[in-house]
Formats: structure tokens, sequence, C-alpha cells
């Protein structure tokens, strides 16, 4: 009677936490969609302007980014990124690329051709937030990856 109940509690703690993650994700993907509208009306808005244009621009593309990535966990979280094979060394290559492209100072130092298994959205997605973060706040960051004892050894280092 004992195992019965406390397999029961289980069940229901379980049904419960799966529901609030639901709504989580939920509350998520519509912050993500419902900031869409605003942003288009701002970015329409920001066309006017003269010598602050860019820097409304920037911001609004900033805040895409945000949204998108919103989106792209929720997606992710729902769909469970498959595990599979990165090539870390081509992941990398490719951030740093749409780093520089966005007009970040990223470089890439030394990197072993390195495969991991990972769910590669969610990997992609975590560099690339901490690639900006070091880029951003820390006015330039390099990368470096290494290969060691059967395991992949990323760095990221920045000027802050």
């Amino acid at each position: 009677a004992e195992v019965k109940a406390t397999a029961h509690a289980l069940n229901q703690l379980s049904s419960r936490l799966r529901t609030a993650m639901e709504s989580r994700m939920r509350l998520v993907a519509a912050a993500g969609h419902d900031l869409r509208t605003p942003m288009t009306r701002m970015r329409l808005r920001a066309e006017f302007l003269d010598d602050e244009r860019e820097k409304w621009l920037h911001d609004l593309d900033e805040l895409d980014r945000i949204a998108d990535s919103a989106i792209r966990l929720v997606r992710e979280e729902v769909n469970q990124d498959a595990v599979e094979a990165v090539a870390l060394a081509k992941t990398v290559r490719d951030i740093e690329a749409e780093m520089v492209s966005l007009g970040h100072a990223v470089s890439i130092g030394h990197l072993d051709k390195v495969c991991v298994r990972a769910g590669a959205l969610g990997l992609r997605r975590a560099l690339r937030n901490l690639i900006v973060n070091a880029a951003t706040h820390g006015k330039a960051c390099r990368i470096d990856l290494a290969a060691a004892d059967n395991r992949a050894v990323l760095t990221i280092s920045d000027h802050g």
C-alpha cells in the first residue's frame, strides 16, 4: 500500500511538472511572437529617423535575435533536439563568420578537428550566446578548440 501511494504521488508530481513546463514553453513562445508586431512598427518608424536611425535598427535587430532565440528554445524543447555527431570546428567557424558579418570582433585561434555528440541546435545556440557576450561585453574575443583526453576543450577569451 505504501509503494502504491508513493507511486501515485510521484505520478501526480510528474504530471504537474509536465503541465508547468508546457505552460512555461507556451508563455515563452507567445512572448517571442507577440514582440514581433511592435518591433515591426518600431522598425518602420526608425526608417524615418535621420541621426539615430542606425542605432534604432541595430537595437531592433538585437530584439529580433532575442525573439528568435526564445522561439527556437521552445521548438527545441518540444522537439527534443536529437543527439548527433557535431563537427565542432565547423560550427565555431560558422558562428565566427556570422559574428564578423554583424560587426563583432571575433577571431579564431587554434582549432582541432573535434566531433562531439550533442543536440546541434542547442549547442550552436549556447556557443553563439557565449561568443556574442564575449564579443559585446569584452570588446573582442578569440575562440580556441583543442582535443584533450577524449574530450573537447573550447576556450572563449575576451578583452573585458
